[in-house]
């Protein structure tokens, strides 16, 4: 089992570091600070989240039948992030928050 935490540990960086990166880039400058602590209050607020509704499925539904719970999160995750490319448009075209890229 510990290996598989380890792996799964292993997606928590890649995932904070692009969504920092994202907030950097299409943030204005003087609002970094307020979109930064945005993403963490988030990030915190999805992780109880998540913890409150496991525990509550595992006390119901048993520990095998919870672990159902993981994928079923992925692809509302992959899809609620195939939703919100379309808002986010051609982030990745500008500079460092916002600025634009002069060639």
């Amino acid at each position: 089992m510990m290996p598989l935490a380890f792996g799964a540990g292993l997606a928590i960086s890649p995932t904070l570091i692009a969504g920092f990166g994202l907030v950097e880039r299409l943030v204005p400058r003087p609002m970094l600070t307020e979109g930064f602590t945005w993403v963490s209050t988030s990030l915190a607020l999805g992780v109880g989240l998540g913890v409150s509704v496991s525990g509550r499925f595992v006390d119901s539904f048993g520990a095998s039948r919870t672990l159902l719970l993981c994928p079923c999160a992925a692809i509302a995750a992959g899809a609620l992030a195939m939703l919100g490319r379309r808002q986010i448009g051609n982030g990745g075209a500008s500079g460092i928050a916002g600025e634009p890229v002069h060639p």
